[in-house]
């Protein structure tokens, strides 16, 4: 008969299922462990980065500006998941992902003595920006409208549903470089028609033919 080895068993402590959950929405790895709190970006330079679906077919955009936290978008992302798991071959694309740390204190604590401990993670969405993408496997517009309904609803903003062949993208313009010289275009040479010159001795004989 063979030797066989004892199983050995892993005494390793398992991670919380909450933590385990959460864990995957929140940097691995971070400069500084706390931050300010800052504000929500508003767009003021024209600029349309992030408001257009560039990789699914379907989106779900905000209208107004919000502080999302780790737990809704985690939320949001799970409902979606379960509506469109039946499409084989359907994706999720997440356009947001919370890395700013939010600090709280306890109750009843006095002022000072230093800022508090880190909480949760959030993100800060400007408005107009989309959050979530879906595509792919020929999923349906209806299908992906009601996925994205229910998303909306663990979203603590109003949503709208975008559809990718319906958007107007606005033509791109040159990048002007600050302390740069503007290149004038040459000016094109006016076009000369050479003249046709007539042999007088020929129109004599046209004249008199």
């Amino acid at each position: 008969s063979l030797n066989m080895a004892p199983a050995v068993r892993s005494l390793a402590t398992p991670m919380d299922k909450t933590q385990r959950r959460f864990n995957s929405l929140q940097p691995k790895k971070m400069k500084y462990r706390k931050k300010h709190k800052g504000r929500i970006p508003i767009p003021i330079g024209g600029s349309t980065k992030g408001t257009f679906v560039e990789f699914g077919e379907y989106g779900l955009r905000i209208k107004d500006g919000a502080r999302l936290t780790a737990r809704q978008i985690q939320a949001a992302h799970t409902t979606i998941r379960r509506k469109i798991k039946t499409v084989k071959g359907s994706q999720i694309w997440t356009r947001v992902f919370p890395d700013i740390p939010v600090t709280s204190k306890g109750g009843e604590s006095r002022m000072g003595k230093g800022k508090g401990s880190v909480d949760y993670y959030a993100t800060r969405v400007g408005m107009n920006r989309i959050i979530f993408e879906v595509g792919g496997g020929g999923i349906r517009r209806e299908h992906a409208k009601e996925a994205l309904r229910l998303a909306s609803a663990k979203l603590p903003v109003a949503t709208e549903f975008v559809v990718k062949a319906e958007q107007v993208k606005p033509p791109k313009t040159p990048r002007a470089i600050p302390g740069a010289t503007p290149v004038k275009a040459a000016a094109s040479s006016p076009v000369v028609t050479p003249s046709v010159v007539a042999d007088p001795v020929k129109v004599a004989e046209a004249a008199t033919a």
